[in-house]
This record gives C-alpha cells, structure tokens and sequence, in this order.
C-alpha cells in the first residue's frame, strides 16, 4: 500500500513538472528568458509569438521577485500584468507594469534617448535580456529584475511615447 502512494506521488509529480498547464512550472528563470527572447525577437514573429515572450518573460520576473529582495507589492502586480496578457487584455498590463517599474527603479519610466525606431527597441531589449543570465549567475537578481522589467514596459509601450514620462495609476 504504501509503495502504491509512493509510485502515485511520483507520478503525479512527473506530469505537473511536463505538463504546465496542469500546475507545474516547466521552466526556471533563465528557461523564461531564453523563450521570451526568442519568441519576442525573432525577426518573423506572429502576433501570438509576441504575446507567449511577453508571458514568458512575465513569469521570469514573478519567479525571480523573490531572490531579488526589492520589497513591496510589485510583484503582484506583475503576477496580474501576466494574466492580463495570456487573456489578451494588454491594455490592463501597461499601468500594472509601469506601476512596477516605478516601485523597482524608484522613477517612473521613460524610454531611452537611443530609441528612435523598432529596431533600436529590439536591439536594447535583445541586449537587455542577454545580460539577465549574466547577472542571474552572478546572483545579482534585483538587477536581473530591473532589466526583465524595463523590457517588459518597453514592450508595451508605444515607440510615439518616447519622450513622454508615463504618468502613475490613479
């Protein structure tokens, strides 16, 4: 009997860690950043390659919060900002990330000086999610998170808005 729970146990455990969408997680932080960095820059990217990277890389943020020890609710927010996106209500995720990014960065968010096209936007992001791993093997999180979450809000933040400071949520 006790061998059939054990077995039962293990099983279980086996189909939560391959199947994700039965409650596990299947993939660690820097497993989020590699798929968001490849489905967010691949230069043929659908619509919803883009949509699955942003997750991916929302997911990435949440699981690496806690390592981070940046304090506050930000977290959540991000958590909230993620199921927005997967139910296709980007719109909600924009003030839910930008909030973030202030509470992370201590300001809010303004889109680089160099960006000037998409390409610049891609080019900083790539470079961006690139140094995550770097910085995750470093055990340097909180920077980790700063630079996933930067990437997050410019994703979803219209390249016309450069020059403009996105102002807090009501």
């Amino acid at each position: 009997m006790r061998r059939s729970a054990v077995v039962a146990a293990v099983g279980i455990f086996l189909i939560l860690t391959i199947c994700p969408a039965l409650g596990g997680q299947a993939l660690d932080v820097p497993g989020h950043v590699d798929r968001a960095i490849r489905l967010l820059l691949s230069p043929d990217r659908s619509d919803e390659q883009c949509t699955n990277g942003l997750v991916s890389l929302l997911d990435a943020i949440v699981q690496a919060a806690p390592a981070a020890r940046l304090g506050g609710t930000w977290p959540a927010k991000v958590k909230a900002a993620r199921d927005s996106v997967a139910g296709d209500r980007l719109g909600d995720s924009v003030v839910l990330l930008t909030d973030s990014y202030r509470a992370v960065h201590g300001k809010p968010f303004k889109m680089p000086a160099s960006i000037r096209s998409l390409t610049d936007a891609t080019d900083y992001i790539r470079g961006q999610l690139l140094s995550v791993r770097v910085l995750l093997d470093q055990g340097r999180a909180d920077e980790a998170v700063r630079r996933m979450l930067e990437a997050a809000v410019m994703i979803v933040t219209p390249l016309e808005v450069q020059a403009a400071v996105i102002p807090p949520a009501a």
